[in-house]
């Protein structure tokens, strides 16, 4: 066979890729030069790029290029390309002849001559704009999915709670940062393992296992709460399963969410916690709360606690619904109220007031604070209310007002009572200092005015003995005493009062005795007080009863008068302190209203009991006292002295030495001394009285013991201490006389302890003591 001639077989290939290269028209094939100018242009070239050949051969490849590429260089980087790699990739966006762009999928190829010589480069390029924006679509997309993945996974990892996917044979196919925490594991360690395998109890893991169960077979959500102990400790969990399903409806996985409420279910237990106590609060408070809303002129109650129920004398429930005016509560008080109700919605601050408030158990005082909790449409609001019953609160203030005027009576009494003495003190004191005063008017003066002093000394008296009683500083001096005794000192104490006023008065004993265990000085102050009321409060000429008799194991004394009476509202209150009846209309003589208070006292001390009976103003009145008497012990026992005492002659030639700041009350007792013979030496202070007793040696010092700068008690000492003076008799002058007072002056080294004004008698026993001087 022969072979075909080279030359023509070459021409014939030539001619054959020439027609290849003209005719293909998806693809765009032809030639540019090497300074990049188009020689030739197949018909997929026009095809594609919209020119002809004779419109673009011998013009510059960059024709073809993007304004921006061709500012980039681009069409002389593609050369460069394929000079030096043999190829150029021309994957970018070109320009048709009408403007509209294409993204060409093409490839530059440098043309060498047999010498090595560039001839040009072949240019080939593809229509593959579909093919970019499906590219660039699923760029997209795929950007898009890794963003929304991104975001998934920043949401799963930074929430505090705990996500998770289970496969349909309960494992776990996901798991979030934070439950991997909880469990303390790693993505490793933890995917792909049950609730059982990754360490939960067997109960909790098997509950878990039948709730994907249930989720699977009902494609509904399951929620539970349940305790889990994990690295943060033992927690409460509250979690929901729901169901993940697939393309065709069917159940492919079991996704579930978890919660810590621990610290919202331990709020939720002290909110229950402390509403409990609240409500027991409210319902056993003493005082009256609740809630009620306003609207025009009246009040509904919502809700009321107990105390408001017992103020109203019903049950709370009842309350409810009902409003203010329905359940009885006057007009006037009802407009307080709602007063009290807006003026705290206007001011959007409490308002409290008070008021007197009509109960089945009477008439009551009332303190309310009230507070406008929410203003509604309506001009209505809801507000709060809390109120107490100070009835009793009243009573004490009304009560101590009540002593406070009855202190000012009592201090004006008082300044009245001692004006009265001092009046004709004064009056005989003028009545000495006249010349030639016949000594029958001295004498009459003399008298007056003791019986003046021994009336203020009474009235001081009566003063410190209802102090020390309602102190409780007094102490009885038991003994066995009769009745009867008892009456007759008093009786006698009383006897001039009663002359003066020259009233009848009778006592009447029973035959048997009547015995008691007694302070028979108390106890006669007790009936004196009695007889000195009725003797005072009778009109002149009236009668008096005293009568005794025994009540079983009990006396029962009666003072009865005809005198003036009592007024119902005013005998509850006789003995209360300085409590004094309005006598202005009446002749009587005042008093400083403690008599009774003191009567009232020292009964109670002796176990008995008084009260006050009368029928009225104008109709007399009765104190009955019952006092307990002694059981055992039989026939009449005598107490105190049953002959008088032989007094003493007054000792006379002792060195006296009276000491006190008072100039006049140390003058007075020493002219009173020296009258009886004995030599006085008087001093003012303290230190004065110190020198005296180093030159005058006294037999007996009467020291007072308030002085100012060295009181008595340091010169007392001194005294003591002074050799020579160690025997010498000390006897105090105080104001005070309580048995804490005359302790004092005995540890101080005092003998004797006398009361201002000393009672004379009282100052000649002391002297009595002394023994008489040598020569007498």
């Amino acid at each position: 066979m022969s072979q075909p001639h080279p030359q023509r077989s070459k021409q014939s290939d030539g001619e054959l890729f020439r027609l290849l290269v003209e005719n293909v028209q998806d693809y765009a094939i032809f030639v540019i030069d090497p300074e990049g100018r188009v020689e030739n242009w197949n018909l997929g070239a026009e095809r594609l790029l919209g020119y002809r050949e004779e419109e673009v051969v011998g013009r510059s490849v960059a024709v073809l290029f993007t304004p921006e590429d061709i500012e980039n260089g681009f069409p002389q980087r593609e050369m460069q390309q394929a000079l030096e790699s043999g190829r150029g990739n021309d994957d970018r966006w070109h320009v048709r002849k009408d403007g509209t762009r294409f993204w060409c999928g093409g490839t530059l190829t440098p043309l060498w001559d047999e010498g090595r010589k560039l001839r040009g480069f072949a240019k080939i390029m593809r229509d593959r704009t579909e093919w970019k924006r499906a590219e660039e679509e699923r760029t997209a997309r795929t950007r898009e999915a890794e963003r929304r993945q991104r975001l998934y996974n920043a949401v799963l990892s930074n929430t505090p709670d705990l996500v998770y996917v289970f496969d349909l044979d309960h494992r776990f196919t996901f798991a979030n940062h934070i439950l991997l925490r909880t469990w303390g594991k790693t993505w490793d360690e933890a995917i792909g393992k049950t609730c059982l395998e990754l360490g939960y109890e067997p109960w909790h893991a098997a509950m878990h296992d039948r709730e994907i169960e249930q989720v699977v077979a009902t494609r509904q959500p399951v929620k539970g709460e349940v305790p889990f102990t994990g690295t943060f400790g033992r927690r409460i969990y509250e979690y929901i399963f729901v169901p993940v399903l697939g393309a065709s409806g069917e159940v492919e996985a079991v996704a579930g969410t978890t919660r810590d409420v621990t610290d919202r279910r331990q709020s939720e237990e002290a909110l229950r916690e402390a509403s409990a106590t609240l409500r027991s609060f409210y319902d056993t408070a003493p005082v009256m709360m609740g809630v009620v809303e306003v609207g025009g002129e009246d009040v509904v109650h919502l809700t009321d606690n107990a105390a408001t129920g017992r103020f109203f004398g019903t049950a709370p429930a009842s309350l409810a619904g009902r409003t203010a005016s329905e359940m009885g509560v006057p007009p006037d008080h009802l407009r307080e109220w709602v007063r009290a109700y807006r003026e705290s919605q206007r001011t959007q601050q409490p308002a409290r007031f008070e008021y007197p408030h009509e109960t089945p158990h009477g008439r009551r005082w009332v303190s309310a604070i009230v507070y406008c909790i929410e203003a509604l449409p309506g001009n209505r609001c809801r507000c709060s209310y809390v109120a107490e019953d100070v009835t009793e609160r009243k009573r004490v203030e009304e009560a101590l007002r009540a002593t406070d005027r009855r202190k000012d009576e009592f201090l004006a009494t008082l300044a009245h009572e001692l004006r009265n003495p001092l009046a004709p003190i004064r009056n005989a004191l003028q009545i000495l200092k006249m010349p030639r005063v016949e000594a029958a008017t001295v004498e009459r003066s003399r008298d007056m005015m003791e019986r003046q002093v021994h009336h203020l000394v009474r009235l001081v008296d009566d003063l410190m003995d209802v102090s020390r009683v309602m102190r409780g500083k007094v102490e009885l001096r038991r003994e066995r005493v009769e009745l009867a005794t008892v009456v007759a000192r008093a009786v006698e104490t009383v006897q001039p009062l009663v002359d003066a006023q020259r009233h009848e008065l009778s006592v009447r004993f029973p035959p048997e005795s009547l015995l008691l265990d007694a302070d028979p000085v108390r106890l006669a102050q007790v009936v004196g007080n009695l007889l000195t009321n009725a003797a005072k409060y009778t009109e002149p000429g009236g009668r008096i009863r005293l009568t005794a008799d025994r009540d079983g194991d009990v006396a029962v004394l009666r003072v009865r008068d005809n005198g003036i009476g009592i007024a119902p509202d005013v005998l509850p209150h006789v003995f209360e302190l300085f409590f004094q009846a309005d006598h202005a209309t009446t002749k009587t003589q005042g008093g400083l209203g403690i008599g009774l208070t003191l009567v009232q006292n020292l009964v109670e001390m002796h176990g008995g009991t008084v009260e006050a009976q009368s029928d009225g103003l104008g109709k007399g009145c009765e104190f009955v006292v019952r006092l307990p008497l002694v059981v055992q012990g039989i026939g009449r026992e005598q107490s105190g002295d049953t002959t008088k005492a032989q007094e003493s002659p007054s000792p006379s030639g002792n060195r006296l030495l009276v000491v006190d700041d008072n100039r006049d009350a140390a003058d007075s007792l020493a002219m009173l001394l020296e009258l009886k013979g004995h030599e006085v030496r008087v001093a003012h202070s303290g230190q004065a009285a110190l020198v005296e007793t180093q030159t005058f040696k006294p037999d007996l010092i009467f020291l007072d013991i308030g002085m100012p700068g060295m009181d008595g008690y340091e010169v007392a000492r001194r005294v003591r201490k002074t050799p020579g003076l160690e025997d010498v008799v000390l006897a105090a002058l105080t104001g005070w006389g309580q048995p804490e007072d005359r302790r004092r002056t005995a540890e101080a080294g005092f003998d004797h302890h006398l009361v201002k004004p000393p009672d004379p008698k009282v100052v000649e026993g002391v002297l009595a003591g002394l023994k008489r001087p040598e020569g007498q």
